[in-house]
């Protein structure tokens, strides 16, 4: 493949992929750090699967940086200075990380219909935990181990893939370890089976929240209140689903294509290799960017809820009473709408809630309003306790 390419496509592509695999490879780096510190997030599905996809992507990123340095010397291509057995690991670590991270990627938005679908329970979430990993790693492992043990690690522009060896081989037959376009096949199926994925899921969360806001539009007082809280929450994890499914595009698009067209064309179309090249080694950037997002995304909204919250709660009758005639317990209780940041609804983004399961936080907004009215009630009777009723037998001494 290098000799079809000039001395500045090699150039390009071997310096190219450099500076963004460097920041990708800090700022995954940093954001596990920041998952791994706080016992809150690191106890939610959500965040246990970035941080997973955090991981792997700290591996293809540090293979990206190494990138021509492992191509065997002898493949002439700019900054080869590397063997045969350096190529061949570096392509095979490089194979399960590319894959995995994009079943993870791809995967995402399926987690994100899932999540709306079982209001965000933590428990019922767990339950489909295993199945995300089962999906998105022992396929990458075993198709790596294959094409390793196979010699279908080739150098492949700034790094060592799946390529056939010598370039060009393929026209006349000659390549040295035979035909393995079944393999190609077999990789970008899988591929192009989770980009499918990813494209259903998002549809069908979409049309979840839809039908959700319709079925809400008929509750009425505490329960569209109530309901109201869940829809944001859904809402929000909607656009999260949106913009890890617009990175997935954004990051593996342009190689997906590029690949494409080289198994059909049988020859490299340089503008998109160098272009996908690019966008590959700024996907950690671009991950980390849509994490961030949905928590800062996430204080935004939940700021204005509280805020609609205060004046929707404040219309109960007990709310009324709790005015007119407060309690010596209400200096002490904390208020929904005086939460802490740390305490705010929408903890499956940043994990900072008190609760270990987020429908408690609805357990609790409910049961709030009928212990108020049960500390009435106690209130009263111990003022009768305390001044009986007269009886109309009694005599008032003068």
């Amino acid at each position: 493949m290098e000799n079809r390419l000039s001395w500045w496509q090699q150039k390009a592509l071997a310096i190219a992929p450099k500076f963004g695999a460097f920041l990708s490879l800090a700022s995954s780096t940093y954001t596990i750090v920041d998952i791994c510190q706080c016992p809150d997030r690191k106890g939610k599905v959500y965040h246990r699967l970035v941080l997973v996809m955090l991981t792997v992507n700290i591996i293809s990123s540090a293979l990206q940086f190494v990138g021509t340095w492992a191509l065997p010397n002898e493949s002439g291509m700019y900054l080869a200075s590397g063997t045969k057995g350096t190529c061949t690991v570096q392509g095979t670590i490089y194979v399960f990380s590319i894959l995995s991270k994009m079943i993870y990627f791809s995967m995402l938005p399926l987690f994100s219909y899932l999540a709306i679908r079982c209001d965000f329970d933590e428990i019922k979430l767990r339950r489909y935990e295993p199945w995300f990993h089962i999906t998105a790693l022992p396929w990458p492992i075993a198709s790596a181990v294959i094409g390793g043990i196979k010699g279908f690690m080739n150098p492949s522009g700034p790094w060592c893939f799946v390529a056939r060896n010598p370039p060009g081989c393929e026209n006349n037959g000659n390549c040295n370890h035979g035909k393995m376009q079944g393999y190609i096949l077999m990789n970008l199926g899988t591929v192009c089976t989770f980009f499918i994925l990813a494209n259903v899921m998002i549809v069908a969360a979409f049309i979840l929240v839809r039908k959700k806001q319709k079925q809400n539009m008929s509750l009425i007082g505490k329960k569209k209140v109530v309901e109201g809280f869940r829809q944001n929450r859904a809402t929000a994890v909607k656009r999260q689903a949106a913009l890890y499914f617009g990175a997935l595009y954004l990051t593996f698009g342009f190689s997906l294509i590029s690949r494409i067209i080289q198994t059909i064309r049988k020859s490299i179309h340089f503008p998109t290799l160098i272009i996908g090249v690019i966008l590959v080694s700024f996907d950690g950037c671009i991950n980390v960017f849509v994490y961030d997002r949905t928590r800062l995304k996430k204080s935004t909204v939940s700021s204005k809820n509280e805020a609609d919250s205060n004046h929707a709660l404040s219309t109960l009758v007990t709310e009324i009473r709790r005015n007119a005639y407060p309690s010596q317990n209400d200096t002490q209780k904390e208020r929904l709408g005086n939460r802490k940041r740390e305490d705010k609804p929408f903890s499956i983004f940043d994990g900072t809630s008190n609760t270990r399961r987020p429908s408690s936080i609805w357990a609790a907004f409910i049961v709030d309003d009928e212990d108020l009215m049960s500390e009435e009630v106690d209130s009263e009777g111990s003022a009768n306790e305390q001044y009986p009723p007269m009886n109309k037998d009694t005599k008032t001494s003068l």
